[in-house]
Parts: C-alpha cells; structure tokens; sequence
C-alpha cells in the first residue's frame, strides 16, 4: 500500500481538539521506523523530530507523515504484545472504548490523573507482554501505515481518540500495577530458559516435525478452522484475539457426567490448546483428528485446505522448451551474470528515474523556469491555501483595500487593474466595528453592481478567541478556525462556487500577544494563519499596521516578513487623504515583487437597506469612500504622482532635513558627470548616511539597509539626485 500524503495533515487538527498532542510520525521507507520526525520544505525530505515530546504540537504541513499521540499527562496507553497474556491482563482493567491494533495484540487508552512512568511487563518466559506507554512516550495512531504489514492501523470498537475527548477515557485504577503483578507478570524479563512447548509430546507438534508449518499457521488462525470442528458447546471467548473453549465430547467424563452437564474444559487460544478435565495437550491437527475421528493424512488435507492458500497448477509448454533449447547460444556459457541467478544490475538512467521519485523533480538549467504560483488576483492574491499580510499605518485607508478586493473576487471584475480569473466566495472578518459593510456598498458601486444585485460575500464582526493562549496555540481560536473555515466551505458551495479569500482585520485584535516583537510567538501566529488557509482550502488575507517607525516595515518580529507567502504595503496615513499614493507588492513568493500602483480616495454616495433598532428596515443614504486606481503596475522605483501630492513620511522629511543642512554647511559643487546645473551643491552620500546613523534615526543594525531604502524612497518622489559618491537636491524639489 502506498503512503497517503495527507494523514497528519488531515487528522492532526482533529486530536488538538480533543486535547490530545499530535505527533508526525515517518512515513514509510524512512530511516527508522515509527521515528518521530519533521518535513523541511525547503529539502523536501524529513528528517528526525528532535525534543518532540518537550515542543508544541506541529502545525505547518507534514506532506506523507504518519500520526501518532504524545502519551503522558492525562492520557495513557496499555499496548499488549501478546495475545494470550493480554486476554487475562485485560479482565483486571476496565474496558475502554478506544483501542487500535496494528501488527499484533492491542493498545487501549485510558485517562490518568497523575502522570505516570513507562514500564514493561514480562511473563515466566521472559516474553514481553504489556507496556506501559507513560510520560514521553508516544504511540502510532490510525489510519497510518505500518512499516511490516504496510496496512493501515485501525480503530476497532467503533471510537477513536479523534472523536473522544481525553475527560471521556475511562480512568485506569491508581493500583493498576499491583494488579497486574498479582497476575504472575514480572517488571524484570526473566532469565530462565524457555520450556518444552509441545502439548502431549504429540509428534504432530514437534517444532521442528514436518507438520510445524501448518500447525504454526493455525494456531495463529484459529478462526479460520476451529468453528467449523463443530466442537460441542464450542463458544468464542471475550476479546479481540480469538479463543474458544468447548467441550471434547470424544472421550467420556472423568466425573461421570452426562456430556450436556459438562463443563467447557477445552480450552483453544493462541498460546495453545488443552483439555483441562484429563489434562491432555493437543496440536492443532490432533485437535482435528480427535474432533473429526479421521487419520492424520485427512486431518492434514482438511485442515491445509482450510488454512494455506490454494497451489497454482503449472502450465508447462514443451514446444517453448525445445525451442529454447535449440536456440543458438548469445554469449559464452562462462559470461557472468547471463545465467548465474543474480539481478541485472540497473543502469545509471533507471537508477536516476528511481531517485527522482524519492527526492522529486529537480529543474536543470536550461530548462524552461517553473510555473509562477497560480493566482486569484493576478500578482495580488494567490489561488492557494496560504497567508499573507496587508499592512499599513492607521488611516492608510487598508480596510477600504480589503473591501474592494472583496467586490472584486465576489463580482469577478478588476482589482488595480488586474482581472479576477474566476469568481468566488469571499469571507470577511472585520473586528474593528468600522462598518466595512457600507464600504463594500461603496465599492460595488464605484464597479456599477447593479442595485439589488446578490454578491457572495459574507461578513462577520464577531470576535473569535485569540490565537495565543500564554504564548502557545489556543486549543479554543483553533476550533473556531475550523467551524469557520467549514462554514466558509459549505457557503461557498451553496453558490456553487470554490472559496476565494478569508479576509481578517486586524490581527491585533486576535493574536493575543504578550510580546509583539517575540519571534516564538509571531511564528505560531503565522502557523495559525497557514492551518487556517489550508482548513478553509483558499487564501487567507490578514491586515497588519507599520511599527512606530515606518523604515521598520510591518510592525512585530521580522517572522511575519519571512512566514507570509504574500505581502501588500499601503504604506503611511497621508496628510491628505485624497492624494495620490500607492500600494507595494513587498513580498510575492513564487512571482513578482517590488511593484506598485497609484491609487486616490473618492467620496461616493450609496444607498442601502438598514435595520433600526426597533426591528424595522429602512433605505439609507450616506457617503463614503471608494478606491480609485491608476493605469498599471510598475517598478516600485518609477512610481510618481504630482509634485503637490507627494507627502513625505516623518523620517523622510527629517533625513531631507538633515541632507540640507549639511549641504549649507559643508556643500561643494558637484563634478560634471553628474550633469547638475552649474553652481549646484551636495555632499557625500557616505556622510549623510553617518550623520543620520549617529542620530540614531535607524536601529542599530539596520542602519545601510533601511538607508537604501530611504534613498530609493526620496529619489522616487524626486527629493534627491544620487549618482556614484553624490546625493543633492534637484532644483525642481528645492
């Protein structure tokens, strides 16, 4: 059986919400088996899961892991390595309604009230019978693969731990332990040699006999065959092993009782079987000789038939035979490998084929590039299941962006001049009680919806419990996230439609940070976004404001940079807000960046429907804005606006500041390669950037970087000239 790729992904939701702890769990053909590990996307490969019993459950993609269950806490697991033992071991405990099995025996699930150690149990063989899966330890779960049987693990009485919450387990007794070494089972694995296991000294059980295959078979497959003995009184003993006990009605009382009085001393299990009223052993074939009063010869026939797979008669073609034998030879008798019984060795081409399907393709140059990321909004929005961040300083007018891109998706029409390539569901959770509704009245009008018109879109304002629960995932945000994002699934459907974008504004209101600028938290946050999109099946758009200091980019840990797939700059509040300005694509992965937009606010006047608050519904008139967008995207660099509408931010206008001072101070005529009207001044840009590090108008460790991209700023909005060692002010700006 193949490896599903998509098991932890699928189910490790599903045990959070039950208050459990998933693990990812190797997949098949990994290293070691049943090995807890982690997918490195970057690679493609997983590799072993370091301290993953002491970190918080995974939550990114683990394409191909099995899943297992971290064990300790409340949660504990008995899992039974051997059928007999676990038979009278499993009569001491309560049963419990979640059990899965795998190659053999069973493991059962209890809660526990204190955690409680790992410990494993023997039987007067030293065979091992029972272990105690405790504190640290974890346990393979359905429906992964096993690595030896390459079937699937599996649920067996009807419950799983996917549908079970922890506090419905049944408690395993505090005295668990006494219990089970009342029973004869030992903590130490016994050192004394294993006895003679032959019932009877019958020589139908000899181990090494010429009946020890078949009867090894049906030991281990008594309900292949015993039933059909038609042994009297023959029942099934309790358990998930089969084992019967029956009466052998082939010889007589030892008690004189008449053969319906009497008691079910035959005894058939996996361990062996007996008749307890004369003590005698049995094999399974004179178990058959004795229930069915036949020869060994027939026993063997019946029970081999019942038993072992049919043989495939065998077509021999004598034509084919003399032919080949008449065919002359290819190549000498000595050449080795012609006829010698080994495999042909595989040439270097299948071995690469082979390779490739471990690692996955691999692009060589001179092929043509991979396929950019499919996209909803053509280099806006992406068509897939990913975050990303839409940021902006307060009253940057990025609630009025995401409204707009709600109508456009919705409407199936443009956004800054890009075609939505389908129509689509679109859902909007809007925590900051700013009445985005009569926003998305407004953009639907500035794209002529016509009145009474039905777009799909669905908005919410209701605010759902924060991702962060004391720094870690909050088990309650991540049901909501999965109700929500189901919901959204079904809507979307109801209009026949696939699911476009999940639009949240603003993170701050959900995020429940204790410290913003804490790397840790910001990457579950990101998780958080990154399941969410993935549980909803599209996109999911998350607005974010600038830090204090706009050169810093979004506020937070540099996580939210590196995490988002997408990221759109509206950039700071402007002085006006009818001025022109525009939007940035900072950060596209798997397409285009470093593109911008013009774009200007614009009243417009809309008409809706209202409830008043004594139930009623009213038409209302009222005015608002709506975005309106420039011709085409360019170059971030090349974007300009009229010289009236560029407004500077804070650190712009200071860093200008500082530039003409130092040009009144310490100015000198620039050199004619720098082609500047004659007489005119500037300084060196080494200078400038010195004197504005020793003001510390950048952090430390930021300073050439965020430099640059201030220069890049001011020379797009034609503050300042830069060429080789110069920077001045162009006449036009003075």
């Amino acid at each position: 059986m193949d490896q599903p790729p998509d098991i932890y992904d699928r189910h490790a939701v599903k045990l959070m919400q039950m208050g459990y702890h998933p693990v990812p769990i190797a997949p098949l053909g990994f290293e070691i088996d049943k090995c807890p590990v982690r997918w490195d996307p970057h690679s493609k490969q997983f590799f072993k899961f370091k301290n993953w019993n002491t970190l918080p459950p995974v939550m990114d993609p683990q394409p191909g892991a099995n899943i297992g269950a971290l064990m300790g806490g409340a949660i504990v697991g008995l899992d039974y390595d051997h059928d007999d033992a676990a038979l009278i071991i499993c009569e001491a405990f309560p049963d419990s309604p979640v059990n899965k099995v795998g190659e053999r025996g069973w493991t059962s699930f209890y809660r526990v009230e204190a955690a409680i150690p790992c410990e494993d149990f023997y039987n007067a063989e030293g065979e091992l019978v029972l272990q105690i899966l405790g504190t640290g330890k974890q346990t393979v779960l359905p429906p992964s693969i096993h690595p030896k049987t390459k079937q699937p693990y599996r649920w067996t009485n009807g419950h799983s731990l996917y549908d079970t919450p922890v506090e419905q387990l049944p408690l395993l007794p505090a005295d668990y332990r006494e219990r089970i070494l009342k029973l004869g089972f030992q903590t130490k694995r016994p050192s004394k040699p294993k006895p003679d296991k032959r019932p009877n000294n019958s020589d139908q059980a000899e181990p090494d006999g010429p009946y020890a295959e078949l009867n090894q078979v049906a030991i281990r497959n008594l309900a292949k065959w015993v039933p059909q003995l038609n042994i009297y009184k023959l029942r099934r003993q309790r358990g998930q092993i089969p084992s019967y006990e029956g009466v052998a009605r082939w010889r007589q009382s030892t008690t004189g009782r008449p053969l319906e009085e009497r008691a079910l001393n035959l005894k058939i299990s996996g361990v062996g079987i007996k008749d307890f009223g004369d003590g005698r052993g049995y094999s399974p074939l004179d178990l058959v000789i004795a229930a069915r009063a036949t020869s060994l010869s027939e026993a063997f026939c019946w029970l081999e038939e019942k038993l072992l797979p049919p043989k495939e008669d065998i077509e021999i073609d004598l034509n084919k035979i003399m032919e080949a034998q008449d065919a002359p030879k290819t190549a000498p008798e000595d050449d080795l490998g012609a006829d010698d019984g080994q495999p042909k060795e595989k040439s270097a081409k299948e071995r690469i084929e082979e390779l490739l399907k471990s690692i996955g393709p691999v692009w060589k140059y001179g092929d043509p590039l991979p396929a950019s990321a499919p996209m909803l909004v053509p280099n806006f929005v992406p068509d897939l299941a990913v975050f990303g961040y839409l940021y902006g300083a307060t009253g940057a007018l990025k609630t009025f962006f995401t409204d707009d891109l709600a109508v456009a998706i919705a409407a199936r029409g443009k956004f800054a001049g890009q075609q939505v390539t389908e129509q689509r569901f679109v859902a909007v959770v809007e925590l900051e009680k700013s009445s985005s509704q009569l926003r998305i009245y407004g953009a639907a009008k500035v794209r002529d919806v016509p009145a009474g018109e039905v777009l799909p879109i669905e908005h919410s304002s209701s605010c759902p419990h924060p991702i962060l629960a004391k720094g870690e995932l909050n088990s309650k945000w991540l049901k909501w996230a999965r109700d929500f994002a189901e919901y959204v699934r079904l809507a979307a459907a109801g209009w026949g439609l696939r699911p476009g974008l999940i639009i949240v504004d603003t993170q701050n209101k959900v995020a429940g940070f204790r410290d913003e600028d804490s790397s840790a938290e910001n990457s579950v946050v990101c998780k958080a976004w990154t399941l969410f999109a993935e549980m909803a099946g599209c996109a999911v758009l998350v607005v974010d404001h600038l830090g204090k200091n706009a050169s810093r980019d979004q506020r937070g840990s540099s996580v939210k940079q590196t995490d988002a797939f997408y990221r759109l700059n509206a950039g700071e509040k402007p002085k006006d807000v009818y001025a022109t300005r525009h939007l940035i694509i900072t950060k596209m992965r798997e397409g285009r960046d470093g593109l911008a937009i013009n774009f200007k606010a614009a009243d417009i006047e809309v008409e809706y429907s209202q409830k008043t608050l004594d139930g009623k519904i009213e038409t209302v008139k009222a005015k608002t804005l709506a975005i309106e967008w420039g011709s085409e995207l360019v170059p971030v660099d090349a974007v300009s606006s009229d010289p009236g509408e560029r407004d500077l931010t804070e650190l712009e206008e200071a860093s200008l500041a500082k530039l003409i001072d130092m040009i009144n101070v310490e100015g000198v005529e620039l050199p004619p390669e720098c082609q500047a009207p004659a007489g005119l001044q500037g300084v060196n840009v080494d200078r400038w950037s010195m004197r504005l590090s020793r003001s510390r108008t950048f952090e430390r460790g930021q300073s050439d970087r965020e430099f640059k991209k201030l220069m890049l700023r001011l020379r797009s909005k034609r503050r300042i000239e830069v060429l080789d060692d110069w920077v001045w002010i162009p006449l036009a700006a003075a």
